[in-house]
């Protein structure tokens, strides 16, 4: 369970940093970094358990039928790369706190690094590659949001986009591969993977899995040809250069390589390609750091040839070069993440990251330099420093190492790159601090407050100590982990900017406004979908045999296709056509009476009633005069597409109906009771047996009255606001705006609906009822007073934000199945008991009463949302005045009465 909560800590602390954000420009870095500091304790307490041998893990069973299982587990490479990504955090956090502007919206900025380190703990801490896809996908994601956060910056904007394709690109490579390495095993467990070396490298399918999983690592740390978003991206604020590019996202290819590293390596394919790869990129990172002007730039180019230095280590494929990559691996994160966090300070104090315009701030910025100098020294693997050791060993190991049967060729080109690596961190520190100073400088420049230097120089300080002691600070971690892994852009631009092109070309043949071409388009698509599956797997009803149609039944078809026609005969009457199509409803309705499914016939008479006042309140809105309709060609088309749609559907539901086969409904009958703890049987499948599609259900039902809110929210303004103006004078309007005998009565009767949807709620678990119909109920209650007293009085009466009613419910709605997890029974599983109270007697308590809750919750939410919606555009349109007159009545004749008076 701990382990479980390292992973799941900085997901559900994301949120704080925003609910902080306005006690104080420092309060959402507190809680963050206490956020970060829990996560990193309990890290923390795991590890002597896993320095001594060990492994922890946490498994739950989340699809126990498909063998599908979400686990997390630590070992030495676990612990190493947590360590790093919660460690780092830590700095980096207390980092942004003094680097940020005040101007920066703090909370959202530490909510997006909060969910990225959660997504780079579940990458690696999981033990499924499934599970680890997904984590991986989530880094592309968050760092997206994270390069992107100065969006009004152009260079923000495009470097985020390029950061997201190649990676997100490259994570679909990545999913192939490991669906291929899944599928050689027979088992997507990671530890069944690590232990199935023989039966991987002997597949056919190795090569493919391989070359797909290299392209993966490769696009997400940076490696050529894929090295090109890396630079683009130090447009993000230097914090999240400093997280995202040392220790963190850029090393996620590194570790999946190091963590397959016992399974994939040893072969020929594996040392060429990794090897190769890694050295020209170590070369070609150098060479161009070399000329680069822009202090980030720099670092980003020197960050893709360290990157290229580690996979290089690891296509050695030796335990000696695993062990070099591993201790490596700490070095780099220490001393870049100190390096940025100094380019940081640079540019903060003396105004500019051009190499250019600085010079000579060693005198006036002396910590500052000292920092840098530590930081990039460790980086040339200048002695006593940590990168001297972990440089010579790199070097030491290409010497005995061949390539293509030439024993100098990698020792040669090693060396070349390691004397590149000293170069570039030289220019670095001589160029900015002891070279001739400027002129002038952008602003005066001076060393900032310890709160912005304290991480670099502790870093820097890291730095000193392991190349000092480097067996008793970073040996055993190093050895633990190690052992844990042995048992161009132009073109890219062209490429994208023609797919932007011609997607643009697409999207405006298509999306013209018109709704009509939209559905054509949709179900056109179904249709050939449709035909085309029938085309390939044929049509082949059943043979069960039909029940007697009765004389109800046939009746009731009847009327239904009456109804129908007449709905396609009077369709440019909307007012007609919409009270066909409720009688339509109603009709279902009592055919469900007739089949004895209450529950259903309820749901459908409550969504009638809410939908047909709904959209009488969105006729308002239209122009009362029908619209020009299409020309003969496109009411042929929509005929064919009509009856193409109708007709398949027909077809395949005469397939599934006549198709013999087994009928789960005898289960439920037999476990409602006992396994539900409730007696109607259609409930108890809804909240229990099928509670995640419920909770689907209306997690969809929020995001639709969410994107009402969203496209009706700017109705009254702009163009679409001067076509409503327009409308508007064409609709009559009764003089007595409020009738008072409707108001009196909805007023008086509100009370009663209200109890009645709270009986319908408690007795839906054993009669006909539930969350939904009750939701229903109440939200009918509650459109008669809008409908009855207008929009300012109901408005101005309701205590609740229906936003967040739509997002109370889904979150009780996810508590209690998250509370079943806690407890080790799968998502959603409900419990029940019995309990004696006096005067009541027995009486039952169910868990399945708490979903119920939330979905009443949210069907409330979304119904009152879209209507407070429709409402409230109705009313800015018109510009009506809020009055405070008896009943809300209109406020002209409440005047010409006082008047008279």
């Amino acid at each position: 369970m701990v382990l479980a909560l390292i992973v799941l800590t900085p997901f559900l602390g994301a949120w704080l940093p925003v609910l902080m954000n306005r006690a104080g420009p420092r309060a959402s870095a507190a809680v963050a970094g206490i956020v970060t500091l829990v996560a990193f304790a309990c890290l923390l307490g795991l590890a002597p358990v896993i320095m001594a041998g060990g492994t922890v893990r946490a498994q739950i069973d989340w699809v126990p039928s498909l063998g599908l299982q979400a686990g997390v587990f630590l070992d030495p490479l676990g612990l190493l790369f947590a360590g790093l990504i919660l460690g780092i955090g830590l700095l980096v956090i207390a980092y942004a706190d003094a680097y940020l502007a005040r101007s920066d919206s703090r909370g959202k900025f530490y909510a997006f690094l909060l969910l990225f380190q959660g997504a780079m703990l579940g990458i690696v801490l999981s033990d499924n590659v499934l599970l680890l896809l997904v984590f991986w996908e989530l880094t592309s994601l968050t760092s997206f949001l994270l390069i992107g956060f100065w969006r009004e910056k152009a260079e923000s904007r495009q470097g985020a986009r390029l950061a997201l394709a190649v990676t997100g690109g490259g994570g679909l490579a990545l999913m192939g591969g490991l669906l291929l390495l899944g599928d050689i095993v027979g088992s997507y467990d990671l530890g069944v993977i690590l232990h199935s070396r023989d039966a991987i490298q002997a597949s056919p399918q190795y090569l493919p899995a391989l070359i797909l999983i290299l392209i993966g690592c490769f696009a997400k740390s940076a490696q050529f040809p894929f090295h090109f978003w890396l630079p683009h991206a130090m447009a993000a604020p230097t914090p999240v250069s400093a997280y995202l590019h040392s220790a963190t996202m850029v090393k996620a290819g590194i570790f999946l390589m190091a963590r397959l590293w016992p399974v994939l390596s040893g072969t020929e394919a594996w040392f060429y390609i990794v090897t190769a790869t890694g050295l020209i990129t170590m070369l070609l990172g150098a060479l161009v750091a070399l000329f680069k002007t822009d202090l980030k730039s720099l670092l980003a180019y020197s960050t893709i040839s360290q990157l290229g230095l580690l996979t290089m280590l690891l296509g050695f494929g030796t335990p000696t070069a695993a062990v070099v990559a591993v201790f490596h691996i700490i070095n780099h994160a220490i001393f870049k993440a100190a390096l940025f966090m100094n380019a940081g300070i640079v540019d903060h104090e003396a105004g500019s990251r051009d190499i250019a315009r600085l010079g000579g701030l060693a005198p006036l910025m002396p910590i500052t330099a000292l920092v840098a100098a530590v930081a990039a020294g460790a980086m040339a693997g200048l002695p006593p420093l940590n990168g001297f050791i972990s440089k010579e060993m790199m070097l030491e190991e290409a010497l005995h190492t061949p390539f293509a049967g030439q024993a100098w060729l990698l020792p040669a080109l090693a060396g070349l790159g390691a004397l590149l690596s000293a170069a570039y961190s030289i220019r670095y520190v001589w160029r900015v601090y002891f070279s001739a100073a400027p002129a002038a400088y952008p602003k005066a420049p001076h060393d900032p407050s310890v709160s912005l230097w304290g991480p670099s120089g502790l870093l820097a300080a890291l730095a000193v100590l392991i190349g000092l002691f480097p067996a008793a600070l970073a040996g055993p971690l190093v050895l633990s982990a190690a052992g844990a892994v042995i048992g161009e852009k132009a073109v890219f631009d062209l490429a994208l900017g023609a797919l932007i092109r011609r997607g643009g070309a697409l999207s405006r043949g298509v999306h013209n406004g018109s709704l009509q071409r939209y559905l054509a388009w949709f179900i056109g698509t179904a249709v050939v979908v449709g035909f085309a599956g029938l085309a390939i797997g044929g049509y082949e009803p059943g043979g069960r045999p039909g029940l007697p149609a009765p004389p109800v039944a046939i009746l009731t078809l009847i009327m239904m296709a009456a109804g129908a026609a007449l709905v396609l005969v009077r369709h440019h009457a909307r007012f007609e056509a919409l009270i066909y199509t409720s009688i339509i409803g109603l009709i279902l309705a009592a055919a469900f009476v007739y089949l004895s499914a209450p529950d259903l016939a309820l749901t459908q008479i409550t969504v009638e009633v809410v939908t047909i006042l709904l959209l009488l309140l969105a006729l308002n809105l239209l122009p009362k005069a029908t619209p020009t309709e299409g020309d003969a060609g496109r009411h042929l088309r929509d005929i064919m597409l009509a009856g193409a749609g109708g007709l398949g559907l027909g077809a395949a539901a005469w397939a599934v109906l006549t198709r013999p086969g087994e009928s789960i409904s005898a289960y439920y009958w037999a476990n409602a009771y006992t396994g539900g703890g409730g007696t109607n049987v259609v409930n108890v499948i809804l909240v229990d047996f099928r509670g995640f599609d419920t909770f689907g259900e209306i997690i969809v039902l929020g995001v639709a009255a969410l994107g009402i809110f969203a496209l009706l929210e700017p109705a009254d303004r702009g163009e679409s606001g001067r076509r409503l103006a327009a409308w508007l004078p064409d609709h009559h309007r009764s003089p007595e705006r409020h009738a008072m005998m409707m108001v009196v009565a909805t007023r008086l009767l509100l009370p009663l609906a209200l109890t009645v949807g709270v009986y319908m709620f408690l007795r839906g678990h054993n009669q006909p009822g539930g969350g939904f119909i009750a939701g229903l109920v109440i939200s009918i209650a509650l459109i008669m007073q809008y409908l009855a007293s207008g929009y300012a009085w109901a408005d101005r009466r309701m205590r609740f934000d229906h936003h967040v009613l739509i997002g109370a419910g889904v979150l009780v709605a996810t508590g209690v199945g998250v509370a079943a997890m806690a407890l080790g029974a799968p998502f959603l599983t409900s419990a029940f008991d019995y309990f004696n109270a006096p005067l009541i007697g027995e009486f039952e308590l169910a868990t399945a009463m708490a979903f119920d809750l939330g979905v009443a919750s949210a069907v409330i939410g979304a119904v009152m949302l879209a209507l407070a919606q429709l409402s409230h555009v109705a009313q800015r349109a018109e510009r009506l005045q809020e009055t405070d007159a008896a009943m809300d009545v209109d406020p002209t004749r409440a005047r010409e009465a006082g008047h008279d008076a």
